[in-house]
């Protein structure tokens, strides 16, 4: 089958629905199908250090309302049994940039004698949701790993724009968007431009003088527009432009400025920055704040600390980490140099300075201070194993659990909506087969705005149930805001593995990929194009199936019965 009908095919089988079309809305649509899920029987761990077990969580129209041993399960919802599963609130990153889209700088016609704001790097008018994608394959991986909401902000220079609060779900932009302007991003990043084409700021220093006289002007051009306000006869009126008027929410203390500031020196710069400039600070990306523990004590602002650890380096084969000698502070230089010798010291050296960037989390602990985590810099796959990398280093499992949830939430002033498990609060849940930080515990489903995302058990798909419980023609209905879509589902094979085919209302058909069956849960994937493929997962008793369909960012309802094969 060739892209365009694969293409037609998931068009007729996802994308009845309304708000994926570029059709306006008119009065006499039907509203969007009520979703309720109930996670029965669960271990909650609402908030850190606090568990309880039998619990069942009920999510309805994208909000908590039940969290209790004892809580009535409504009529819609769909029972998910989650005896020995974990629930915990869905993550917050708290730097990201997953899903973002930037425009192509267009600056050919421009002098670089005297370069506008912009090609200067200095765009604070702009605002992350307007580049953000949430059907981003990065979206997808960082969902994929517990995280449900992150603070995106846009890619550029010394001053890129306002970070927004993002679901990471929805169907645009705008619906994803949870709060937009949360934060002012800057970074000691300068001008683009090469030699002879240099434009300033082009250096750290330029970048700090740049900050001052923007973030100054800033202050001047509210106190004008103030005084104007109040007696507007006979003045001129005060200049204005978008970048500055941007910034006026920062120099007022309505608005954070949160600096990037991965080393120990560009935390230092941006301290004395909002020292001078008496702006409300966030810090983000921190891999060095080792080196500035008691500088971060006093000024008790936010912290974000990175994901991105170094890969230890492999000790000498007869060493360990509880035996390694110290390295020798001496260099060998000269003819008495002895290779191996001095190979193994720098070694040791090498393995001291990543063991410090690694414990970075402990250190800031045991020094009194909350932080939060970011992703930016790291793969998705290895977000599970850095976390367990930084309990092992001494960050107790709570601290780690406060990182993901509850200290983002207050560090953005949304923690009566975000981080917890509780009543009134958003359906973002992170389900586990484990303890979270466990070394094999698995994602089981994630819950953004209570839309159900269940993981595939096995990328290539994994029969470990009996096979015959599936084969068979399946009808499926797929309910969707215009109603239901019935497509014909088929499976064959056995226990050595499973193939399939879909059809859809036009007739058009499909390989079904990666089917996965447990005897109770069934998953598998209808491949797609430009629109992405379609995840299918759900539970199969008897000869019914009841799930939840995944494509572009939204989940979808769907069931099935099957008609087995005659004998």
């Amino acid at each position: 089958m060739g892209p365009t009908a694969r293409a037609a095919l998931l068009t007729a089988v996802l994308f009845f629905v309304p708000f994926l079309t570029a059709h306006a809305q008119s009065n006499d649509e039907r509203p969007a199908v009520t979703r309720t899920l109930a996670f029965e029987n669960a271990t909650v761990i609402s908030a850190p250090g606090t568990q309880q077990s039998g619990v069942t969580v009920v999510v309805r129209n994208g909000v908590i309302r039940a969290v209790d041993t004892e809580a009535e399960i409504p009529y819609d919802a769909r029972v998910i049994d989650a005896d020995s599963m974990y629930i915990y609130a869905g993550f917050i990153d708290g730097l990201s940039q997953a899903g973002i889209e930037m425009p192509d700088a267009d600056d050919s016609n421009e002098s670089t004698d005297a370069p506008s704001l912009a090609r200067s790097g200095v765009q604070p008018e702009r605002h992350a949701p307007a580049f953000f994608d949430p059907a981003a394959s990065r979206v997808e991986q960082l969902r994929a790993q517990g995280f449900t909401t992150a603070h995106v902000v846009p890619d550029g220079r010394m001053l890129p724009g306002q970070g927004a609060l993002m679901a990471l779900h929805g169907p645009d932009s705008d619906a994803a968007t949870i709060q937009d302007g949360i934060s002012q991003f800057a970074q000691f990043r300068g001008a683009r431009g090469s030699w002879p084409d240099v434009v300033a700021p082009s250096t750290t220093m330029g970048v700090i003088a740049m900050m001052r006289q923007v973030m100054r002007e800033a202050d001047r051009r509210q106190q004008l527009e103030e005084a104007y306000a109040n007696n507007p006869q006979g003045q001129p009126r005060p200049p204005r432009d978008a970048a500055h008027t941007a910034l006026m929410p920062a120099v007022s203390g309505e608005q954070p400025v949160l600096f990037a500031a991965s080393s120990a020196v560009d935390i230092r710069r941006a301290l004395a920055l909002q020292q001078e400039l008496d702006f409300p600070l966030m810090l983000a990306n921190l891999k060095a704040g080792f080196e500035t523990v008691e500088a971060l004590q006093s000024a008790s602002v936010p912290l974000f600390l990175s994901l991105d650890l170094p890969e230890r380096t492999e000790l000498p084969s007869d060493t360990t980490d509880a035996e390694r000698p110290a390295p020798d502070p001496v260099f060998q230089v000269g003819p008495g140099l002895e290779l191996d010798r001095e190979r193994t010291n720098l070694r040791l050296r090498l393995r001291d300075e990543q063991e410090r960037y690694i414990a970075q989390a402990t250190t800031l602990h045991e020094a009194g201070l909350d932080f939060g985590l970011t992703t930016h810099d790291v793969s998705p796959g290895d977000i599970h194993d850095r976390l367990r990398m930084l309990r092992d280093s001494g960050v107790p499992e709570e601290t780690l659990l406060a990182a993901l949830t509850t200290v983002p939430a207050q560090a953005f002033g949304v923690d009566r909506r975000l981080g917890q498990v509780a009543p009134g609060f958003i359906g973002n849940l992170v389900v586990t087969d484990a303890p979270l930080f466990d070394e094999d515990t698995s994602i089981r489903h994630v819950v953004v705005d209570g839309h159900l995302y269940t993981q595939d058990s096995a990328s290539e798909g994994e029969v470990t149930g009996d096979a015959e419980a599936v084969v068979g023609a399946w009808t499926m209905t797929l309910e969707t805001p215009q109603g239901e879509v019935d497509i014909d589902v088929t499976f064959s094979g056995d226990a050595s593995g499973l193939s399939g085919t879909v059809v859809g209302p036009d007739g058009s058909e499909e390989q079904i990929e990666s089917i996965s069956f447990d005897g109770e849960t069934l998953s598998f994937v209808v491949p797609g194009s430009q629109m992405g493929d379609a995840r299918v997962s759900g539970t199969v008793e008897g000869n019914r199936f009841d799930g939840s369909l995944s494509a572009g960012g939204m989940s979808l309802d769907i069931t099935g019965q099957r008609t087995p094969p005659e004998r």
